[in-house]
Parts: C-alpha cells; structure tokens; sequence
C-alpha cells in the first residue's frame, strides 16, 4: 500500500489495529501518517508509533506523558525524543527500567550535561 493510500484507508477507519501497527512501525512511513496513527484509540497503535525512528519530536513529547508506561518505554528509547522530555523522563519516570532508558538514550545522544554523569552508576 502507497502513503496516499493509508492515508485514505486511515480516513475511511478501514484498517485494522494490527494493520495500523504495521503501518507504524515501517521505517519509510511519512511523518503525517505517524501522527495520525499517534492519535489512534489503541494503546498498541501509539506503542508501534513511539518507538518508530520517524516519529516527530512534537509527537514523542506529547505521548512521553501517556497513562501506559510501555509507550513512555518507547518514547524514551526513540532518537528523535527531545533531550528536554528524555530529561524530564530521567528525573520523573516512576519505573526504573524507563528511566534508564531516557538516560541511555540521553547520555549516548550528547546531551545529557554534567548533571547526569553521575546518574550513569544509579542505572
């Protein structure tokens, strides 16, 4: 299926969730489809759509304060997740393995600052 066909497809509500999910996880599907689906009522569809490379920044940021920590897993572990939200992941996440996460992303990024050197021993 083309982009310009899923978009239709997601228009007319005609795919499944695992096709959503399927969507979503492909390297090549164009950041307008990632918001979309990043919308979607499925907790695995957004799950799928957080850990996607393509994922805007403005989109992981917004599912970085999801209710399932799975999505904020991913959200923490995505490249193109802001060092501002990874930052705030590393001091607030509730669940350890999230934390560190955020900071493994965030201290093998660049740009986790002085402030975070010390919490490489905490993980």
């Amino acid at each position: 299926m083309t982009q310009k066909e899923i978009a239709v497809q997601l228009a007319l509500g005609s795919l499944t969730h695992k096709m959503k999910c399927d969507v979503a996880k492909k390297d090549d599907t164009i950041e307008q489809i990632l918001i979309i689906l990043a919308e979607d009522e499925s907790k695995f569809v957004k799950w799928c759509v957080a850990q996607n490379p393509n994922t805007p920044g403005k989109v992981l940021t917004k599912l970085s304060t999801s209710r399932f920590n799975s999505i904020r897993e991913m959200v923490a572990g995505n490249p193109n997740t802001p060092p501002k939200v990874l930052r705030h992941m590393v001091d607030n996440a509730r669940c350890s393995s999230t934390r560190h996460q955020a900071y493994s992303n965030l201290y093998y990024s660049g740009h986790h600052g002085r402030k975070y050197e010390s919490k490489l021993n905490d993980y």
